[in-house]
């Protein structure tokens, strides 16, 4: 991938980068088929919808477009043709009380020969940004994050959990369906930014003690082929990770329940600490990972990402 071709030093003047429009819209789903088998077998339809979330989100509001101009992604263009497409998705967020631009790579597609131009893009992508990450890397992807850009693992690992009835009830539940039952300001921006899209909050309490969090519930058709299709849940924020350590059985049930899955509870592991517990859990590697100048490990969530806004 580091290396330059004769086609790329050929082509080096003809290439150039250019902010997503639907001007591209035909030329993105072109590459992104000649480069992911399973997008290929799809009609453009389909795929635009699928693709669609990424590149039509709204939290940004009415920020000035030219304050983030590669807010729905990023073209490369070899003359009129596509030949490269990198997702991003930016959202404005607070560490320790400072506003900060957040930039989240979703999926990439370039074409073989134009692979040396993911570094600049890469960079332009990141020209803003003061906190980057990529919570989907492909292998490929993340070597290059973190062999050549010094990218730092957030979370490494996911827990996936079967449904284990639990007897107990000292756990109370709720779940919010609008944002006026929302008390908190941060949570209900979060819950506001994300309407619209398959994610739901819930708060848990035990013995005044209180806790919450974000979640989808998707269908997957298969894990690996042994597992069998249903719905699963995945959990993308959590308040008070150590209440939900303690309770995890019995929360974990009652939200599959709820949503009437018949398969994962999925969570991070950085969203559990390291006491937890559960009778029937999977462990699976994952890569989540970051570049700041500021350490937002405690700060970790999976909002306002490709994880948070592609449909089910």
């Amino acid at each position: 991938m580091c290396e330059i071709s004769r086609k790329q030093v050929n082509t080096l003047k003809q290439v150039k980068f250019a902010p997503y429009s639907d001007v591209y819209r035909d030329g993105t789903l072109a590459v992104l088929k000649r480069n992911f088998p399973w997008m290929s077998r799809q009609s453009d339809e389909k795929l635009y919808h699928w693709l669609a979330p990424l590149i039509a989100y709204k939290w940004l509001g009415d920020t000035d477009p030219g304050d983030i101009p590669y807010r729905n992604g990023l073209v490369i263009l070899d003359g009129d043709n596509v030949v490269g497409y990198c997702g991003a998705t930016y959202s404005y967020q607070n560490i320790d009380g400072k506003k900060r631009l957040y930039v989240c790579f979703s999926t990439f597609a370039v074409d073989e020969d134009y692979r040396f131009y993911i570094f600049p893009a890469v960079k332009e992508l990141c020209t803003t940004a003061d906190v980057i990450t990529d919570f989907t890397p492909r292998e490929s992807m993340r070597r290059l994050f973190v062999e050549r850009f010094h990218f730092q693992y957030l979370n490494d690992k996911r827990i996936f959990m079967l449904p284990v009835p639990s007897l107990s009830n000292r756990v109370k539940l709720r779940f919010i369906d609008k944002a006026e039952d929302i008390s908190d300001p941060q949570q209900r921006k979060v819950f506001l930014d994300h309407n619209g899209y398959n994610v739901k909050f819930c708060t848990f309490e035990r013995d005044g003690e209180k806790g919450g969090m974000f979640y989808c519930a998707k269908w997957y058709m298969k894990w690996k082929k042994r597992i069998p299709c249903g719905r699963r849940i995945d959990v993308l924020k959590v308040y008070n990770s150590a209440l939900l350590s303690r309770n995890l059985r019995e929360i974990a049930w009652k939200l599959q329940m709820h949503e009437g899955v018949i398969t994962f509870f999925v969570c991070d592991a950085a969203f559990l600490g390291e006491n937890f517990s559960h009778p029937m859990k999977i462990s699976r590697p994952v890569s989540r990972l970051v570049l700041s100048r500021e350490d937002i490990s405690q700060q970790y969530d999976l909002m306002y990402s490709e994880l948070s806004t592609l449909l089910a």
